[in-house]
Order: C-alpha cells, then sequence, then structure tokens
C-alpha cells in the first residue's frame, strides 16, 4: 500500500492550480521563488526637504506545492485561495498530478527540480536518496507532537520526514441499479472471491457489451497495493501490506494465489471493463460512475472522486470487502496517508515548513473531513460538527475490529530481480505457473528481509506485533 514510507499506525480515529493550473514535471517544478521584481529604490522627502531612499517592498516568496490527490483538489484549492489571500509573505502555488504521479515525482526528483512540499507515494526512497527534510526543528512542534503519535516504524537514519493525516480504509463499492439489472439482490453484494465472480459474470452478461462486472485498472501504478492487497489482509488476520505477516516478520507471497486465480479468471472471461491491461485508475472510475462498471476495490479518497469529479448520478453502495473463499473476515486495516515532505532542494525551508503546517493543519482536517473527503487523524476534527454528511462517508469510516497497518520493512531491503508488483500483474495476465512464480517471491523478499535484519539494518521487533 502506498502510504507513508514504512510507516505503521499505532492508533485510528472513531486543481487546477490556485493561481493554479496542470503543469508538466518541467514547467512548474517547485523550486521555490520570490517573486521580487527590482527595480530602484525609491524616495520619499524629510522634514528638511531632502530625499531619502527606501527600500522597495519585500515580495512574497512562492512555494510550489505538489499532489495527486484529485477528489480533494476542489476543497483544497479553496482553502490554499484563502492562504493566499490571507499571507503576505508567503504563496502557494498549488498543483494536482495525474495518475502517473509517481513517475513525474521521481523525475522531478531526480533533475533537482522538485517542488518545495509534496504528498509522498510509495515505492521511492526519499531518505536515501537525501531528497527530503527531516522536519523536527523546522516544523510547529505541537503540530508535530499532535500527529506523530499516529505514525509508527522508523526511517531508516532515524529522522521524521511528514506526518500522517487521514485514515484510509479500503471498501467494494458497487453500483445497485447493475446489481438489480441482473437479477442479483442490491443490498447483499458479494462477500467472498467466489461471489465476486458470480456477480462479476451475471452483470457482464446482462449488461451485453453496455456495462460489465468489475474494474481492474491494471495500468494504475498502485493497483497491486489498494486493490489487491486489501483483499488479502480482510481474509488474513495478520497479513499487512506485500502479504508481510505481522507476528512472524516473514512474506507470505504464496497468500496471493487466491487473489491471482479470481482476477485471472474475470479478465480472461471479460467480465472485467474491457482493456484491464491498459486501463488506468481515473478512466476506470469515470467509467463506473458513468454505469459501465459494477464493482471496484476503493479507498477513502475515492468518495469524492465519484461524488465531486465525475459526478456520478449511480445509486452505488459501501460494502466490506470479500474475502478469500475459506476465510473469514478479519476486519481488514486501516492504514495512515496524506503525507506531504519538505524538498531538500528547496531555497526557502521557513516558508516551505510554513506551507506544511498549512497543509497539515488542523484546519485543514477539519474541512476535509467535513466535505467527506478524508477520515482525519488529527483530534481537532473530532468534534460532530466536523462529522460529513456526504454519499458513501460512512462505509469508509474505520471499524471496531479495523486493525491498524504495520509495514514490512522494505526500504532497508534490497530486492534483486521482479519485484512482488511486477510478478503479479504478470500473473493476472499470463497463463504462466501460479505457485513457482509466488514461491520465487518468498524467497526473494524473506531472503532480503533476513540479509538486511543480519546486517543490523533494523529491529525485527520493531515490525512486528
Amino acid at each position: 500500500m502506498l502510504t507513508n514510507g514504512n510507516r505503521k499506525m499505532k492508533s485510528v480515529l472513531p486543481v487546477i492550480v490556485v493561481g493554479v493550473m496542470m503543469v508538466s514535471v518541467l514547467g512548474a517544478c517547485g523550486n521555490s521563488t520570490t517573486n521580487n521584481k527590482g527595480g530602484n529604490a525609491s524616495a520619499s522627502p524629510t522634514a528638511s526637504g531632502q530625499p531619502v531612499a527606501t527600500a522597495p517592498a519585500k515580495e512574497p516568496v512562492t512555494i510550489t506545492a505538489w499532489s495527486n490527490d484529485r477528489s480533494a483538489m476542489d476543497v483544497v484549492t479553496e482553502q490554499v485561495k484563502q492562504f493566499n489571500s490571507a499571507n503576505k509573505d508567503v504563496q502557494i502555488n498549488y498543483v494536482v498530478q495525474s495518475d502517473d504521479y509517481a513517475k513525474v515525482l521521481t523525475l522531478a526528483l531526480q533533475t533537482n527540480q522538485a517542488p518545495d512540499v509534496f504528498t509522498r507515494v510509495g515505492g521511492i526512497d526519499y531518505v536515501k536518496n537525501k531528497w527530503v527534510l527531516p522536519i523536527e526543528g523546522l516544523v510547529d512542534q505541537k503540530l508535530i507532537s499532535t500527529l506523530k503519535p499516529f505514525t509508527s516504524g522508523k526511517s531508516p537514519d532515524g529522522k521524521l520526514y511528514s506526518l500522517p493525516t487521514t485514515a484510509i480504509t479500503s471498501r467494494l463499492i458497487y453500483n445497485k441499479d447493475l446489481f438489480r439489472s441482473a437479477g442479483l439482490d442490491p443490498e447483499k453484494p458479494p462477500v467472498t472471491f467466489s461471489e465476486m465472480k458470480a456477480a462479476a459474470q451475471k452483470i457482464t452478461e446482462a449488461g451485453k457489451g453496455v456495462s460489465y462486472g468489475i474494474g481492474i485498472p491494471l495500468k494504475y501504478v498502485g493497483y497491486v497495493d489498494w486493490g489487491i492487497d486489501p483483499l488479502i489482509a480482510a481474509g488474513n488476520g495478520d497479513l499487512s501490506s506485500s502479504t508481510y505477516n505481522v507476528k512472524t516478520g516473514k512474506f507470505e507471497m504464496d497468500k496471493y494465489k487466491p487473489a491471482v486465480e479470481m482476477v485471472r479468471e474475470i479478465i480472461k472471461n471479460k467480465w472485467a471493463f474491457p482493456g484491464a491491461s491498459s486501463l488506468d485508475n481515473d478512466p476506470m472510475r469515470s467509467a463506473f460512475a458513468d454505469g459501465k462498471i459494477g464493482m471496484f476495490i476503493a479507498q477513502t479518497w475515492d468518495v469524492g472522486v465519484l461524488n465531486d469529479q465525475f459526478k456520478s448520478k449511480a445509486d452505488w453502495g459501501v460494502a466490506p470487502l470479500p474475502v478469500p473463499d475459506g476465510t473469514v473476515h478479519s476486519g481488514g486495516v486501516a492504514s495512515t496517508g496524506g503525507s506531504w515532505s519538505i524538498w531538500s532542494g528547496n531555497k526557502h525551508p521557513k516558508e516551505a515548513a510554513k506551507v506544511f503546517e498549512f497543509f497539515n493543519g488542523s484546519q485543514m482536517s477539519q474541512v476535509l473531513q467535513k466535505s467527506g473527503k478524508i477520515i482525519a487523524l488529527n483530534p481537532e476534527a473530532a468534534d460532530p460538527k466536523f462529522a460529513s454528511n456526504v454519499k458513501g462517508s460512512v462505509g469508509f469510516l474505520v471499524k471496531p475490529n479495523e486493525r491498524s497497518m504495520m509495514w514490512p520493512p522494505s526500504s532497508f531491503m534490497e530486492i534483486k530481480g521482479k519485484t512482488y508488483r511486477d510478478t503479479i500483474i504478470e500473473l493476472f495476465l499470463t497463463d504462466k505457473p501460479i505457485e513457482p512464480a509466488l514461491q520465487q517471491l518468498n524467497d526473494t523478499y524473506n531472503g532480503a528481509y533476513d540479509t538486511a535484519l543480519a546486517a543490523g539494518k533494523f529491529k525485527k521487533e520493531d515490525y512486528t506485533r
């Protein structure tokens, strides 16, 4: 799952740009700027009548901020406008990037053209590459003290580089209209993989080439993390991201087998929306909003995507995730997200820290939660007056038996060969034998884990429960 680097959550609480436009990685990359237009100092007369030079007014520093959260861009855009109106010394250039955010951000960091502050995504080693600044001693300590309890694990150097602001939960979103058309009970969504396959088949057959059973956006870089890992964890109480067992400290890649078999069968039988191998997340969600897809695995942010970005008119509902046959729903896991970092190459760290505080602060959390965009971790957003009545938001609230995410120590591990994500996607789309491929992943990941542990790169007790 792509959240908060290697952090595991200890507890969970029960764009367009502003002055803002979508830009390319090289066209609007950060490098904070001071809008000083220069010019000669002006002069004003003294009591004796002699002119005295005065310094020109100081122009504000512009801090560029990147996010990939389009579901909340309307709300954040308005908050940024208010910030810019209220602040004379700092202005925010807020840019929302596309589904290729990880690639765009990586390129910007590698070419020293990164935004001053940005939301983090997984798969990028920010600390090892020295791309981010430690926030302690730079960011307001009260804010750090408020949100730090929701972080866990440790960065490789033991320093703090970001703060979580939201709890992220995963659910099944489904179209009740398509369930009815297929003869399915809209109040009884599937609870097992077999039931999900059967529902996908019936919806597709009833759709007759217009609507399909399920959306499987394999081009989406986070599909395995967000579309598959939650399904596996929901039916296996000790498993976390990438089938990491939080009790034993071992990877159990063989647990992917039921999901691989299910997705492979759905794609082979054409029960999924066409073009799964080249389908990205936004086109898939757009098709769902238009009533062309019966189900998809969703996260907290998808509420805003469907309600605001695509303005879906469909009668859609939210349900617990289906689990592998023969297993019982274990409650699943809730992880943390919304993590911002400060680029180490920015020229105005004090101003960047002020913007960091704005994005992570209580007012932003309160507004985003009230609008149904997030489940805020900040205790100052816990007041009932900040509760949301937006369609679908209640279904994503953290459940009493939902476990907090504990992440594997992946950043300490050197993986040689194909990653588990690449291997799983390949298995979905081919007839390659499943068990040997998953066993190879077990050997690769557990071997890398043991090597890093033996080298003293992390302590096992920090990554087991």
